[in-house]
């Protein structure tokens, strides 16, 4: 059997890096990449600032101070990083106090600080945001392939698509990444013939909602404009402590 190109479309994508930490944002990012309850983070990011190795970690503010901008412009292009030339401004909700700047290490050369290996690890994660939210967006090769074939019964339809990393932007912050994979999906004239050798059809079956971790209940509490950024953590450990959820 056999398929007909009938459409296929190259473009770019952009990805653009993740806006710096807030409270809420670090304890979820803690959370899913450490394995840190939000108390933990908390205590641990409280730590940091009494070092003087962060700005203070209780804020809403999705933004850097000037000066905090600049600084880490200033090291990345020092490091050969693609900087970001547009200064960029995240969008901050309307109900934010902003009484703080969003979350940076104090001295970004510093690409290691800390003296536990708790503090280490979250000192890094708080690096590799702050330092990722000034660099180029990554973009990528996307090609978008349409297929048409004859079922006996009519017309069918098979979508393919791929992407290729073309330029890294602050995923040259990772390294060697997952992301640099090459397009799998080859360019295609349209109305070409392709030959099918073999295919499957997979029979999907819908999956319930995953349960909530301690990540996902606040950014929920967060959307619906429950609490502000410093009891998040106390609110877990009372929904915890007095047993109104309970783990698998």
């Amino acid at each position: 059997s056999s398929l007909v190109v009938h459409e296929c479309e190259n473009s770019f994508k952009k990805r653009v890096p993740d806006s710096p930490f807030i409270t809420s944002t670090l304890q979820q990012a803690a959370s899913k990449n450490l394995k840190m309850r939000p108390k933990a983070t908390m205590d641990v990011a409280q730590k940091l600032f009494d070092k003087g190795l962060i700005t203070y970690h209780r804020t809403d503010a999705c933004n850097f101070d000037p000066a905090g901008v600049e600084d880490i412009k200033s090291w990345a292009r020092k490091a050969g990083l693609p900087v970001c030339s547009e200064n960029r401004v995240w969008k901050t909700k309307p109900s934010a106090q902003e009484g703080h700047e969003a979350i940076r290490p104090i001295h970004v050369e510093n690409i290691e600080a800390g003296d536990t290996p708790e503090e280490k690890a979250l000192y890094r994660l708080i690096w590799l945001r702050a330092v990722a939210s000034q660099l180029e967006d990554a973009i990528y090769a996307v090609r978008n392939v349409i297929l048409r074939g004859d079922n006996g019964d009519g017309e069918s339809y098979f979508v393919a698509k791929g992407a290729t990393l073309t330029s890294p932007g602050w995923l040259s912050l990772r390294g060697s990444s997952e992301d640099a994979d090459s397009n799998c999906v080859p360019d295609m004239p349209v109305e070409s013939s392709i030959d099918v050798h073999k295919s499957k059809i997979s029979d999907l079956i819908t999956k319930p909602p995953s349960r909530y971790t301690e990540a996902d209940l606040i950014k929920k509490l967060e959307s619906l404009g429950i609490g502000r950024p410093s009891p998040y953590a106390s609110i877990m450990e009372n929904i915890s402590g007095r047993s109104y959820i309970a783990e698998d």
